[in-house]
C-alpha cells in the first residue's frame, strides 16, 4: 500500500486521542459485515458498501432503505455500525485463537432501546441499511478529496441506480449523517436523487472556517488541525480498510480493498485541507468550496437537522444556520439541546425525534403526539409541520442513566416564537444591569496574551476551576442581579456582544463567555462563548441575519457576517466597538441564579479547542469602557417567555448533573 511510514506513526499517535474525541457506540451481538458489495461507478471506480438487512428480512418483499455514506469505516461496517475502536477489538480477536481478546456477545437491541448505532435502529424496523464509503477512502476505488460536492453524486448514484434496482427496494430511500457522513449526506442529497424521500443529519458545521478553524477569524489550533491530519486518516485506514480487509482475508472482498487502497494517491502530505485551507488566515474559494452552506439551498427532500450546544467537536453555529438557509417551501425540523457530539445519537429524544421524522416521510407513520411534530392537514388528518423547531432544555441522566430533558419548547422558525432580544449593559461597577440608567461608568483592562485556561473536554466538565486567579488582571467578570424566588427566566437562541474597548497593540483577540452562577454553591454552569480577531471586525451587512420575531427590534441583527479577508490593523490606544458573535444555547436561569459574562483572550484550552497561535500578534492591554454615551458595551440574550416550555420542573437538575455543561465552583 502507499502509505508513508511516517504517516502511519502520526496515525497510531492519535489512535488513543480517538477514544476520548469520537464516541464510541455500543457493540451489539457478533460481527457480521462488509464490505458486502462494490458498487461501480460510470467513471470506473468501486465503491465499498456494507448492507445490514432488516431483522425478519423475507426475499420478494419490498423494503425501504437508508444510506448511510462517509470516510470512516462506512463501507466496512458491521451490522451494528461499530466504530474503529469495536472493530479493533475485531482485530485483536483475530489474532488470538483463545478468544480472550474478544468482545462478548450481547443480546439484539430493543427497537425502543437508546444504545446501539443508528443502522440497528432502523435494520431492526423494517429497514435496508447501505454503509458506503466515499471515493478514495476504506476500501473504495478512486481519489478522495475534503466535502467535495461532485463526489458526493457517487451517493446519489448508489440511492437511482443500485437500492432503487434492487429486488428488495420500494424505490423508498432516506439519508442519514452525523458529523462526517452527516456533511456527505447533505451533499448528496444537493445532488436531489430522485428516489430520496428524507434525510436527517446531525453534529454539522455550516461553515468550515467560520464555525470551527477560524471562529471570529481566531485560529483554533486544535481539533481542526488533529482530525484533517489524524483522526480522519486513522478511522479511513485503520478503520475502513484495515478491517474492511482483516474481515474478509479469506474472500476476494479482502484482496479488492487492499487493491484499491494501493491506488489512493491522497495522504496527509497533501491532504487539501492543508494545500487550501490551514496555510491561510483568510477566508477563500476552498472554505466556501467545502462548506455545508455553500449547497443547503440545493435541497428538496424534508429534512431534520440536530444539534447540541456543547458540541466539543463541530460547535454549535451550524445547526441553526444551515436549518434558516434550507430553501423555502422545503419541510424542516430542528432540534437542539444541550449535550455534546454523541449526544445526537445517545439520548432517545435526540435519535427518536429523528426516527419520527423518518418514519413519516418515508413510512407514512404519523408521528406520536409526544414529539410536537403534527398539525392538523387540510383534509382534517395529522400532518407533519412544513417548519418546525423543538429545543430540549436540562438534558440530564435520569435515575436509570438514560438522557432525559427537563423542558420542551417547540416554535414554528427560528430565532424562536416569542423571542425578546434583552440588553444587559456592562457597568463600571462590574455589574449587569437590564436598564441603562443606574449603569455607572468606568473601566476595565485585561492582558490579552495569557491565555487563561478554560478546561479540557477529555478530563470532564468537572474538573476544577481556570488555572489561574480572578486576580490575574486576564480577565474581566461581571455579575448580574440574582434572579428572584418565583423569578425563572429562559434563554434561547443566538446572542451578540458589543464591547467598546481600546487596546494597545495594532491587533487583539476578543473572547467572551456566558455563564449561570449558583449564588448559593458557588457553582458556575459555562453555557457559551463568542470570539473576534479585532482586525477582522469588518461586517457585511447583505450577508448578514436579520430577525423580526421580536416585534419591539424590527431588523434585528442577530448574526453579523464578517467577510473574513483583507483584515485591517487596529489603531493602537482608540476605542473602537465589536460586535462580536455567541454561538447559540438554551438554558433556565432558576431562583438563587445570576448571568455572568467574562471577557478575556482566547483560552489556550477550550473543550477541544485551543487558542495558543495569536499569528505573532504582540500581547495588548486591552481597556473595556463602560456605559459609553454613543457606545454602551452590552451583551444581547435571547430571552423567551417560560410559560412556553412545556413540562419545565419546578426544579432544575443539580449543575453537574447537566450534560456535558461544564460545571465549576
Amino acid at each position: 500500500m502507499r502509505v508513508k511510514t511516517w504517516r502511519n506513526l502520526l496515525i497510531l499517535a492519535v489512535v488513543a486521542v480517538v477514544a476520548g474525541v469520537l464516541p464510541v457506540v455500543a457493540e451489539v451481538g457478533p460481527y457480521s459485515g462488509g464490505p458486502t458489495d462494490y458498487f461501480h461507478t460510470s467513471d470506473g471506480s468501486d465503491i465499498a458498501m456494507s448492507v445490514v438487512y432488516p431483522d425478519g428480512f423475507t426475499p420478494g418483499r419490498r423494503y425501504p432503505a437508508i444510506l448511510e455514506m462517509g470516510g470512516y469505516e462506512n463501507g466496512s461496517a458491521s451490522a451494528d455500525g461499530r466504530t474503529m475502536i469495536g472493530q479493533t477489538k475485531d482485530f485483536l480477536c483475530s489474532l488470538d485463537p483463545s478468544g480472550e481478546n474478544c468482545p462478548e456477545e450481547e443480546p439484539p437491541l430493543a427497537e425502543d432501546s437508546h444504545k446501539g448505532t443508528s443502522a440497528h435502529r432502523y435494520s431492526a424496523d423494517g429497514y435496508v441499511v447501505v454503509h458506503a464509503s466515499l471515493p478514495g477512502t476504506g476500501c473504495s476505488s478512486g481519489q478522495w478529496d475534503l466535502y467535495d460536492f461532485q463526489q458526493a453524486k457517487t451517493g446519489a448514484d448508489i440511492i437511482d441506480n443500485w437500492i432503487a434496482k434492487q429486488g428488495w427496494s420500494n424505490g423508498r430511500v432516506g439519508l442519514l449523517g452525523h458529523s462526517y457522513s452527516g456533511s456527505t449526506a447533505l451533499l448528496i442529497a444537493a445532488h436531489r436523487p430522485k428516489h430520496l424521500v428524507a434525510v436527517t443529519i446531525s453534529g454539522m458545521i455550516d461553515d468550515n472556517y467560520r464555525g470551527i478553524t477560524f471562529p471570529g477569524g481566531v485560529f483554533n489550533t486544535l481539533f481542526p488541525p488533529l482530525w484533517y491530519l489524524g483522526i480522519r486518516p486513522a478511522y479511513d485506514i485503520a478503520g475502513g480498510t484495515g478491517q474492511g480487509t482483516v474481515r474478509n482475508l479469506d474472500n476476494e472482498d479482502g484482496k479488492h480493498c487492499l487493491d484499491h487502497q494501493s491506488s489512493h494517491r491522497r495522504g496527509t502530505d497533501n491532504d487539501p485541507i492543508v494545500q487550501g485551507g490551514l496555510s491561510q488566515g483568510e477566508d477563500n474559494d476552498f472554505w466556501r468550496r467545502s462548506s455545508m452552506i455553500t449547497y443547503i439551498d440545493r435541497i428538496t427532500a424534508p429534512i431534520h437537522i440536530a444539534g447540541a450546544y456543547q458540541d466539543e467537536q463541530t460547535g454549535a453555529r451550524g445547526t441553526t444556520r444551515l436549518w434558516e438557509h434550507v430553501k423555502p417551501g422545503v419541510p424542516k425540523r430542528l432540534l437542539q439541546f444541550n449535550g455534546d457530539h454523541g449526544t445526537n445519537v445517545e439520548a432517545e429524544e435526540t435519535w427518536g425525534d429523528r426516527k419520527a421524522w423518518m418514519d413519516y416521510w418515508i413510512r407514512g407513520i404519523v408521528p406520536a403526539p409526544r414529539w410536537g411534530m403534527t398539525t392538523t392537514g387540510p383534509d382534517g388528518k395529522p400532518a407533519v409541520k412544513r417548519a418546525s423547531v423543538r429545543t430540549l432544555f436540562e438534558v440530564h441522566p435520569d435515575a436509570k442513566g438514560e438522557l432525559v430533558s427537563n423542558g420542551v419548547h417547540d416554535s414554528g422558525g427560528y430565532p424562536l416564537d416569542g423571542t425578546a432580544f434583552t440588553d444587559y449593559y456592562l457597568c463600571g461597577d462590574k455589574t449587569l444591569n437590564a436598564a441603562r440608567p443606574g449603569c455607572k461608568t468606568g473601566t476595565a483592562q485585561y492582558l490579552s496574551g495569557t491565555h487563561r485556561q478554560s478546561w479540557l473536554y477529555q478530563a470532564g466538565p468537572e474538573l476544577g476551576p481556570p488555572l489561574t486567579s480572578e486576580d490575574a488582571g486576564d480577565q474581566v467578570l461581571l455579575r448580574g442581579p440574582v434572579t428572584p424566588a418565583g423569578g425563572t427566566w429562559a434563554v434561547a437562541g443566538p446572542m451578540r456582544a458589543h464591547l467598546y474597548l481600546s487596546a494597545t497593540g495594532n491587533d487583539t483577540d476578543l473572547f467572551v463567555q456566558v455563564m449561570d452562577e449558583d449564588t448559593v454553591t458557588g457553582e458556575r454552569f459555562f453555557l457559551q462563548r463568542g470570539w473576534l480577531k479585532a482586525s477582522h471586525r469588518a461586517i457585511d451587512p447583505k450577508l448578514s441575519d436579520y430577525t423580526n420575531v421580536d416585534p419591539k427590534r424590527p431588523g434585528y441583527l442577530y448574526r453579523p457576517h464578517r467577510p473574513h479577508v483583507n483584515p485591517t490593523d487596529i489603531e493602537p490606544n482608540v476605542p473602537i466597538e465589536y460586535l462580536v458573535e455567541l454561538w447559540p444555547v438554551a438554558h433556565v436561569f432558576r431562583p438563587g441564579h445570576r448571568l455572568a459574562v467574562v471577557v478575556t483572550a482566547p483560552p489556550a484550552i477550550d473543550s477541544n479547542y485551543s487558542f495558543l497561535i495569536q499569528n505573532s500578534q504582540p500581547v495588548s492591554l486591552n481597556t473595556l469602557i463602560f456605559n459609553d454615551p454613543k457606545h454602551p458595551s452590552r451583551i444581547s440574550l435571547p430571552v423567551i417567555p417560560v410559560g412556553a416550555i412545556q413540562r419545565l420542573g419546578a426544579k432544575g437538575a443539580a449543575c453537574k448533573s447537566y450534560w456535558q455543561v461544564r460545571c465549576t465552583s
